[in-house]
């Protein structure tokens, strides 16, 4: 899709990277109220949103020094695909959720009684 001419593939491109920025700060804010507690939630939010800022003003940098040392943007491609197959790898363990939509921390389910998981009230 990167080095494409036709416009309906720029078009769909372009929906997709809209999508995925508009939907980043959404899914920030749902993973930190499942994983932290209530009274740490502003706390973390709050780091994220920073981490998240100050990757973007580095990463301006970064692509920067990159394209003035290789002569084109497409040197920065390989290091952006192996930090985002990082991410998802990431991701994919961080295990289940620790607190419920009530903030109730939710209990490992004992396989020998039944397969539901409990939530502590």
């Amino acid at each position: 899709m990167i080095t494409s001419i036709n416009v309906g593939t720029l078009m769909v491109s372009a929906v997709l990277i809209g999508l995925g920025l508009g939907a980043e700060g959404d899914v920030a804010a749902y993973m930190a109220s499942r994983y932290f507690p209530q009274h740490s939630y502003g706390r973390v939010l709050g780091f994220i949103y920073f981490r998240y800022a100050q990757g973007s003003a580095v990463r301006i940098f970064i692509l920067g020094q990159l394209h003035q040392a290789f002569g084109t943007s497409a040197a920065a491609l390989i290091p952006l695909l192996g930090m985002i197959a990082i991410s998802i790898v990431c991701l994919l363990f961080m295990g289940p959720y620790r607190f419920t939509l009530k903030y109730g921390q939710v209990q490992q389910f004992d396989a020998q009684q039944d397969n539901a998981p409990h939530v502590a009230r």
